[in-house]
């Protein structure tokens, strides 16, 4: 055994998706800590491409109203059975940053650039796309990490 102390592993290649993410000059670099959802959506072409194109509306909504969150989106390749379609990360510098909650909240950022019925077709349709959800929080260690040049 490789990792006795280890319960599992996973590896999986995840792809920079800038037209799915809302992210500014400080996410160039991991932050601190980052705040990681995983999204699985359900199986079937009609998910996805319901699920990104109201990911985009999002992400337009958001440069429309100089929304002041920021994450990125990143797709998740050959990560084996049970490994999620998208992680999508935002960065903090602190616990005290990280804790902070989005003004306005995404769903009434929304709204005020589309209107509250458009918003909340919105976010039952994507609902409908979601098979599972989960959140973690990781630290980031510029020593345990490997950025390539360029990034």
């Amino acid at each position: 055994e490789a990792a006795p102390h280890l319960k599992g592993e996973s590896s999986a290649f995840v792809i920079d998706m800038p037209e799915m993410s809302y992210a500014d000059s400080n996410m160039e670099q991991p932050g601190k800590l980052m705040r990681v959802s995983a999204i699985t959506l359900k199986n079937g072409h009609k998910y996805s491409v319901m699920f990104g194109d109201i990911v985009k509306k999002i992400v337009a909504a958001a440069n429309k109203s100089h929304w002041s969150s920021h994450f990125r989106f990143l797709g998740v390749a050959y990560g084996g059975e049970g490994a999620p379609d998208y992680l999508v990360v935002s960065y903090a510098g602190s616990w005290a940053e990280l804790g902070q909650k989005s003004d306005p909240p995404m769903w009434d950022m929304v709204a005020k650039v589309y209107g509250k019925k458009q918003a909340n077709q919105m976010r039952a349709q994507i609902g409908e796309t979601i098979l599972n959800q989960s959140s973690h929080l990781d630290s980031y260690s510029k020593d345990m990490s490997y950025i390539p040049s360029g990034h």
